[in-house]
């Protein structure tokens, strides 16, 4: 009997043990197969989230290259640059926010009549134009031109809707109607403009290539050479008044005018770094360059002082005051609080 019974529990035991190993077949061979299904099931059926984190663009990268700044008023401030780019900035130059100018030509040259109505002005004979603050530019037709003509600075006179645009090819455009419409004014030389001053409606003075110095008392109907103290290029003009006035350019050359630019002098003192642009603030004189240049001087312009250790390093290739702070663009946009203590020059050097 003990024996039956053992053979018994022998034999449920074995059944245990089959039982248990079909299990682990059945599911050894159906894992697999739900495994393989689910695999098909997320392939066809489930469809990937994919969250895509947008880091903003800043307003001024790196890369970027300002050729003009200009100041409008109340507090309004617009730079351009390279590859078309334009930025405005409405708290004097805090923020800053980028505008679509619509074109992609380097613009060199910028001009505002107030905060609203502004152009700017660039290679391949271009100049865009708001008239609403910038939130929209748009392309301006120019007279026919044979020449891709590198336009290279734009101002704006003291009776509204007036302005120029000179260049290369001895080329002036002139507006009376605040950019919309341009004629011709060219000199017929073969020179590049480089800026101009409008001293009136009809009275202008143009600097350029090789020293060479322009004015007009007729709106460009006719021009008279002057006489230049030197042969280097002229980068920049700018007039406090009708009589006085200061034109800067390569080799450190800085000369001043006092008679409505009929004639002009050099400065002494001053370094051979090269200047790109001279501005009139109100009670001084403030010239940018290479380097990191940076110049003032009283009111004659005759002797100038170093204020190039205040700021940073870079090139500068414009200014633009803001009643209270100057806009220096280059690489970059600085602004600059410049202290009113002065170092000569010629003393420092």
């Amino acid at each position: 009997m003990a024996a039956e019974n053992a053979t018994l529990r022998g034999r449920a035991q074995g059944s245990k043990v089959g039982l248990l190993r079909r299990g682990l077949s059945a599911v050894s061979i159906v894992f697999p197969v739900l495994v393989i299904s689910g695999l098909f099931y997320a392939a066809f059926f489930v469809k990937p989230v994919a969250r895509i984190v947008v880091t903003p663009t800043p307003v001024i990268e790196t890369r970027d290259l300002f050729y003009s700044t200009v100041a409008a008023g109340d507090g309004v401030l617009w730079a351009a640059g390279s590859h078309g780019k334009i930025i405005r900035s409405e708290d004097a130059g805090a923020s800053w926010r980028a505008q679509a100018s619509n074109v992609n030509v380097h613009l060199k040259g910028l001009a505002a009549w107030d905060e609203k109505m502004a152009i700017a002005v660039g290679n391949e004979y271009t100049i865009v134009r708001t008239v609403d603050g910038g939130h929209t530019w748009e392309k301006v037709a120019l007279p026919d031109n044979m020449l891709d003509v590198k336009l290279l600075k734009a101002r704006t006179g003291n009776k509204p809707g007036n302005g120029v645009a000179i260049g290369e090819f001895g080329t002036v455009l002139a507006t009376s109607d605040f950019g919309q419409t341009w004629t011709l004014a060219s000199t017929g030389a073969d020179v590049s403009w480089n800026d101009a001053a409008m001293l009136s409606e009809s009275k202008w003075v143009l600097v350029g290539e090789f020293g060479q110095i322009l004015r007009t008392e007729n709106a460009g109907e006719s021009w008279e050479k002057l006489e230049s103290p030197v042969e280097s290029s002229l980068n920049a003009v700018y007039f406090r008044d009708t009589e006085n006035g200061v034109t800067v350019g390569t080799e450190g050359v800085i000369l001043v005018t006092n008679d409505s630019g009929r004639t002009w002098r050099a400065t002494t003192g001053v370094n051979r770094t090269h200047i790109y642009d001279v501005a009139w603030d109100g009670r001084r004189w403030i010239a940018v360059g290479d380097r990191g240049l940076l110049l003032t001087a009283e009111t004659s312009g005759l002797r100038w002082n170093d204020k190039s250790m205040a700021t940073s390093a870079g090139w500068r290739s414009h200014i633009a005051f803001d009643g209270g702070r100057y806009v220096l663009s280059g690489r970059g946009i600085e602004l600059a609080d410049i202290p009113s203590e002065t170092t000569n020059v010629g003393a420092k050097r």
